[in-house]
């Protein structure tokens, strides 16, 4: 049988802002693991953690309002159902601009092959609606695959939802239509402002991409939050995501991402997303309970 490689995918893993047990579980309980296998994980843990200790400080910085062309735009993204649902009906949003460089980053991985891949859509020098536009997608989905009871979705991003809650509707003819929508998850690049510091909480591969060509403030929607329990910071257990870091002096950045002192490569095998939805119908009789009895001398009416 003939042997080949799995493939794989680069990431860059913010090692110098993890404990040493933390890089231990990642290595153990997922599938990342170091470009080069005779290295040791300790000795680059270590260096990591020792350019950490050369970062600068972070400098404050505010959220912009949007250029005057941009607001057109902005209106037509406010219209789209899928921007009602998952965030006109959450919080309240604004559209603004946010400086790549004092960005949090709500994650301590970032797939650099997509970061490649996103920054080759895009052309050198590009315009303010073209940075809007590729910071405010409308996903779309490949059509699925239909078998019997069942329809598959497949992409290469962690980009697809179906909310598990039909939708019911009466028809014309006296029935009821029961649907769920498949969709892609919405992806705007998403703010959330806690104190004086500003976490991306959605969209770090789009940062990237858009830094790398060289843009510095970024298109968002952004949230005014109180506390970091509202921002839903999906590996908030890692030291990086807890409180005296965040608001320490030095906290983890997007930008990191791009640096390679801080944030060595890490590989992990190419997957793709399914989303499998089934319907199943079942139709079955129940017996009727028991009449209650009338008590001896009253009447049952």
């Amino acid at each position: 049988m003939e042997n080949r490689d799995r493939p794989t995918r680069r990431h860059r893993v913010l090692l110098g802002f993890m404990l040493k047990a933390e890089l231990d579980a990642v290595l153990r309980q997922t599938s990342f693991a170091l470009t080069d296998p005779n290295a040791k994980a300790a000795d680059v843990w270590r260096i990591s953690r020792e350019a950490r200790g050369r970062l600068d400080p972070l400098a404050g910085a505010n959220i912009e309002p949007l250029p005057v062309e941009l607001e057109e735009p902005a209106r037509l993204v406010r219209e789209r159902s899928s921007y009602r649902l998952h965030y006109e009906r959450v919080a309240e949003y604004e559209f603004g601009l946010a400086p790549i460089d004092a960005l949090l980053t709500p994650q301590f991985s970032a797939d650099t092959d997509y970061v490649d891949e996103l920054a080759s859509l895009l052309e050198n020098d590009p315009s303010p609606s073209a940075v809007f536009d590729f910071s405010m997608p409308s996903g779309r989905l490949t059509p699925p695959i239909i078998s019997a009871n069942t329809v598959i979705f497949s992409s290469s991003r962690l980009d697809l939802f179906a909310s598990p809650i039909p939708l019911v509707r009466p028809t014309d003819q006296g029935g009821y239509e029961i649907t769920v929508e498949a969709q892609s998850r919405p992806n705007l690049l998403q703010v959330a402002v806690y104190k004086d510091r500003l976490i991306l909480t959605n969209g770090v591969h789009k940062a990237l991409a858009l830094q790398r060509k060289g843009i510095t403030t970024i298109p968002c929607v952004w949230r005014k939050v109180n506390a970091i329990d509202e921002v839903g910071l999906p590996q908030a257990g890692f030291e990086m995501f807890k409180m005296p870091v965040l608001e320490g002096s030095r906290p983890a950045l997007v930008a990191d991402f791009l640096n390679e002192a801080v944030s060595p490569t890490f590989v992990q095998p190419a997957t793709n997303q399914v989303l499998r939805l089934a319907i199943n119908v079942e139709s079955f009789s129940v017996p009727l309970p028991f009449t209650a009895a009338a008590p001896v001398g009253q009447e049952t009416s």
